[in-house]
C-alpha cells in the first residue's frame, strides 16, 4: 500500500504538497481537525485546502485535496444497503472521470500497473511537532492494516467489509501469533464486541510502545513523550488522524469560488456580507476564496450594468446561465443523484473564473463544476432509488434557491415553502399548484429577491413578464417531477430555457430610450462607464431616414454644363440656395443597375433664385429626380405625369432651403414638376412628414451662410 508521506516532505522532493492549517485555537477537551476543510457536505468525501510548492517554499498552484472520510454521512436505507465495496468502485469510476479533466494532478503512487486507483496508508499527525506518521500497532509496533477479510470479521462477530460500511484496522502479525485480537474503529457501535477499540484507545496505546517498525513514528524519541502520555493525557489533543483508515485522494486544481458565494457576489453582496454569513455558519475556510475574487473584481469590470436599471436583466441572465450549466450536471448524473441522501446541493458546486484579464466582464465568463465522486453512478443495483423524475424535482428546487436566495431568504426557507405545496392526492400521485405558494409567499417570489438586498432596488415593471417566465420554468420542473399527466423532457426544457435567455439578452442590449436609473454618488470609473454605455446606446440605434438602397455619395463643385438630361442612374441632389439648372455629371449606367447617388453642390455652382412673393416664413421643399435639364423658378406650378400611387418611384429627396428667412417647398421629378407654395404651419409640416415617410429616400435641411443673406 503506497504512502502519501513523500509528497508532504519538501526536503526530499523538488515539489511537494503543503497543507493549510486552521487558525482556530485547539481545545483541551476535544479533538480538533487541524487542517483547513473547505467543504464537508459530500456523503463520502471532504475537500482540504493545499498548495503545490517548490523546494524554496514558493506556491506554484493552489489545489484541492478531495479525499475520503473516516465517517460517512448516510442514514436510512443507504446506510444499510451500501457497502465499502460500492464506495471503492465509486472511487474507481471517479478516477476515470477526473482523468479526462485537466484539473486532476495525477500522483504516480496512487495508481497501479493496471491503472486502477490504490488507497494510501492511514496517516496521523502530531500537532506539537508538526510531523506525519503511519499509526503503528500499540502491541508490536508493526503497521496497522485495514481488514477486508469477510470470513475473519464474521468469525469475530464483526460487520463484514463487503456487506457494510463498517471498517476496522488490525495488526495481522499479532493476530497470526495470537498476541492480541484488538480491532480499531474510528466510531464504535454499541453492537461491537470488547475487542473493538476506538480512536482514543489507539492513541493512548502509543504511549506504551517501546519500538516501532516504522522509523517515522515520532513519539519514541520525542522529549515530550512523558508529558503527552502522563496523567494530563495531552496526546489526545496533540495527535490527530489525517485519515484514520486507508484512503483515496485526488489532487485537483483549485476552483475560484463556491457557487453559493458566487451567486451572492453577483447579486450585490459585499465581502463583509458574506463574511458575516460564514461566521454564523462556521464556514470561514471559504473566506479566502471570496476575498481573492473580490480583489480581482475590484481591478476589472465585474458587470456591465451594475449602476443601471438593466442590472436586473443582467443578473437574471447570469443566474439563468449558471442554472443552465447546473442542469447539465444534474441531467448527466441523474442515475447517481436519484439517491436522496446523495442529492446535490449548491455547496458542492464550485465556479471557475478566467481572471481579471478576460475580455468579458469578470463575472460573465464562468464555469460551474461538481467536485465530488457521486457524479459516477452507484454500482449497487439494489439500492432504492427515486423515480427518474427526481432529477427534475432536484433541479426545480435548486432553480428557486438560485433565483431567490439573498440576505433575507435562505435556501432552507425556500425549499420549505416549495415542499409545503406539494399536495398528495392519493397514495401514488402528487401535484404541484404554483398558484398557492405564489399567493401564500408572495414576498418570497417577488422579483426584488433576485438582489442580495431586496429592499434597495425595484425592477422595472416592463420586465415582469421575463421574471414570470423564469419562475414558470422552475414550476414546470417541479410539476414534471410530481406524478401526473404533465411531463417535461430535457429537450423541451432546453428549448424553453434557450428561448428565455434569448429574450433577456435582446432586452438587455436593446438601446435604452429612456435615462437609466443611476446612483447619484458615482465614482470616476462608474461615471466613465455610464458615458460609454450612453454612447453605445446611440451607436446601437438604427439611423432614421437613411435609405437601404443608398450606395454612393458624390460631391461635385464647379459650374455644370447646360447639356440635355441623360438617362441613367437615379440621383438625389442636395442643393444650397442660388440654384441653377443642373446637368448630370456622372456617366450613365445600364438601366438594370439600380445605383443611387447623392450629389452635393456648393453655392458657387449655381446661383440661387429668390422666389417671388413668398412670405418670410414659408418653407421650401424640393423633390426631384436626376435627368432634369433645368429647374423651375420658385412659384411656378408643375403637373406630375404620374399618378400619386407611383410617386414613390419618382421622388428621391426633400430639400428645405432658406434664404432671407423665407422657406419654400418645391417638388420635382425628371419628367415634369410641380411646385406649390405652402404656409409654414403645423399642418404643412404634418403633410410633408407623411409624404416623406411614404415616398422619400432622404431628407436634408440646408441653411445658407450668414454672409450671403
Amino acid at each position: 500500500m503506497p504512502t502519501l508521506l513523500p509528497y508532504f516532505i519538501s526536503r526530499n522532493n523538488t515539489f511537494s504538497i503543503r497543507l493549510s492549517f486552521s487558525q482556530e485555537p485547539s481545545g483541551s477537551d476535544q479533538l480538533r481537525y487541524p487542517f483547513v476543510v473547505i467543504s464537508e457536505t459530500g456523503a463520502f468525501t471532504r475537500i482540504l485546502k493545499a498548495e503545490i510548492t517548490s523546494d524554496h517554499g514558493s506556491i506554484i498552484k493552489p489545489v484541492f485535496l478531495l479525499m475520503g472520510k473516516d465517517s460517512y454521512l448516510l442514514r436510512g436505507s443507504e446506510q444499510e444497503l451500501l457497502n465499502n465495496k460500492d464506495i471503492d468502485q465509486c472511487w474507481q469510476r471517479a478516477y476515470m472521470h477526473f482523468s479526462n479533466d485537466n484539473r486532476l494532478i495525477k500522483l504516480s503512487a496512487q495508481a497501479g500497473d493496471d491503472s486502477r486507483l490504490i488507497q494510501f496508508q492511514p496517516l496521523f499527525f502530531c500537532r506539537e511537532k508538526e510531523v506525519f506518521f503511519h499509526p503503528p500497532c500499540p502491541k508490536c509496533g508493526k503497521t496497522l492494516e485495514l481488514c477486508t477479510d469477510d470470513d475473519l470479521l464474521n468469525s469475530l462477530g464483526l460487520a463484514p467489509y463487503t456487506k457494510s460500511l463498517r471498517r476496522f484496522l488490525y495488526c495481522a502479525d499479532c493476530l497470526q501469533n495470537k498476541r492480541a485480537k484488538d480491532f480499531y474503529t474510528y466510531a464504535p457501535d454499541t453492537a461491537d464486541t470488547v475487542i473493538v477499540k476506538d480512536l482514543h484507545h489507539l492513541i493512548e496505546g502509543f504511549g506504551s510502545l517501546k519500538q516501532s517498525e516504522d522509523d517515522g513514528f515520532p513519539c519514541l524519541k520525542c522529549p515530550l513523550q512523558s508529558e503527552c502520555y502522563s496523567g494530563n493525557n495531552l496526546a489526545q489533543t496533540r495527535v490527530v488522524p489525517f485519515s484514520f483508515y486507508p484512503f483515496h485522494l485526488f489532487v485537483l486544481e483549485s476552483a475560484a469560488i463556491n457557487a453559493s458565494d458566487f451567486l451572492a457576489l453577483i447579486s450585490g453582496a459585499t465581502f463583509e456580507d458574506i463574511k458575516g454569513r460564514m461566521n454564523s455558519k462556521s464556514q470561514q475556510s471559504r473566506l479566502p476564496y471570496v476575498k481573492s475574487v473580490c480583489d480581482d473584481a475590484s481591478q476589472s469590470s465585474p458587470l456591465l450594468f451594475e449602476t443601471d436599471a438593466r442590472y436586473f436583466l443582467e443578473l437574471l441572465y447570469l443566474k439563468l446561465s449558471f442554472l443552465g450549466q447546473l442542469a447539465r450536471i444534474v441531467f448527466s448524473n441523474i442515475e447517481s443523484l436519484r439517491h436522496p441522501d446523495l442529492a446535490l446541493s449548491l455547496d458542492r458546486i464550485w465556479v471557475d473564473l478566467p481572471g481579471k484579464d478576460s475580455l468579458l466582464p469578470y463575472f460573465w465568463n464562468f464555469n460551474a463544476t461538481l467536485i465530488d465522486i457521486v457524479q459516477c453512478s452507484m454500482p449497487n443495483p439494489h439500492l432504492p432509488k427515486m423515480p427518474p423524475s427526481y432529477g427534475n424535482y432536484l433541479m426545480g428546487t435548486l432553480w428557486f434557491q438560485t433565483l431567490l436566495s439573498n440576505a433575507r431568504h435562505t435556501p432552507e426557507e425556500i425549499s420549505a415553502a416549495l415542499a409545503e405545496h406539494l399536495h398528495r392526492t392519493d397514495s401514488l400521485n402528487t401535484v404541484v399548484d404554483e398558484k398557492s405558494p405564489m399567493q401564500d409567499h408572495s414576498h418570497l417570489f417577488s422579483p426584488n429577491n433576485i438582489f442580495w438586498n431586496s429592499s434597495e432596488r425595484d425592477p422595472d415593471q416592463e420586465w415582469s413578464d421575463l421574471w414570470a417566465e423564469a419562475l414558470g420554468l422552475g414550476w414546470a420542473l417541479l410539476k414534471s417531477a410530481a406524478s401526473g399527466d404533465f411531463r417535461l423532457s430535457e429537450n423541451d426544457f432546453r428549448q424553453a430555457f434557450d428561448q428565455l435567455r434569448q429574450q433577456i439578452r435582446e432586452s438587455l442590449f436593446m438601446p435604452a430610450q429612456r435615462g437609466a436609473a443611476q446612483t447619484h454618488d458615482l465614482s470616476h470609473d462608474s461615471a466613465i462607464h455610464a458615458i460609454l454605455m450612453s454612447i453605445l446606446d446611440q451607436w446601437s440605434e438604427t439611423p432614421q431616414g437613411m435609405p437601404d438602397e443608398m450606395e454612393q455619395t458624390v460631391i461635385i463643385s464647379g459650374q455644370p454644363s447646360q447639356g440635355p438630361a441623360q438617362e441613367g442612374p437615379e440621383e438625389t441632389v442636395i442643393l444650397k440656395p442660388d440654384l441653377q439648372p443642373l446637368h448630370q455629371t456622372t456617366p450613365p449606367l445600364h438601366p438594370e443597375e439600380d445605383v443611387l447617388e447623392t450629389v452635393i453642390l456648393s453655392a458657387e455652382d449655381v446661383p440661387a433664385v429668390q422666389p417671388p412673393g413668398i412670405d418670410a416664413d414659408i418653407a421650401e421643399t424640393v423633390m426631384m429626380k436626376p435627368g432634369r435639364k433645368d429647374l423651375p423658378e420658385p412659384g411656378e406650378s408643375m403637373q406630375p405625369d404620374t399618378a400619386p400611387g407611383n410617386m414613390e418611384d419618382d421622388l428621391e429627396a426633400t430639400v428645405i432651403m432658406k434664404k432671407d428667412t423665407a422657406d419654400e417647398t418645391v417638388i420635382m421629378n425628371k419628367y415634369s414638376a410641380e411646385k406649390e407654395m405652402k404656409p409654414h404651419s403645423q399642418q404643412s409640416k404634418a403633410e410633408n412628414s407623411a409624404q416623406e415617410e411614404d415616398f422619400l429616400e432622404e431628407t436634408v435641411i440646408i441653411r445658407p451662410d450668414k454672409d450671403k443673406e
